[in-house]
């Protein structure tokens, strides 16, 4: 796959690549669309609003695919780590 989009966006470092695909996979995992995020939902008590649970599961899944894209320009882009 990281050899198709180096080629498609026209050169690039294929290890930031697959350090950002990495990064970003793991900082949405908690998001109520990914496996663990439904567990946390159907494993929640009944006392646990769930539908307040899904929005907040949502917006932190949003939120940290924003964060990671910009932890990963800093570092991958800016720094050249």
């Amino acid at each position: 796959m990281v050899p198709g989009l180096i080629k498609e966006i026209g050169g690039g470092n294929p290890v930031a690549l697959i350090s950002s695909i990495n990064i970003g996979a793991h900082l949405v995992d908690s998001s109520p669309l990914s496996t663990l995020g439904a567990l946390c939902i159907a494993c929640a008590g009944e006392h646990e609003d769930k539908a307040k649970l899904f929005r907040n599961l949502l917006i932190w899944g949003l939120s940290m695919s924003v964060v990671g894209a910009i932890v990963c320009w800093l570092f991958f882009g800016i720094l050249g780590f």
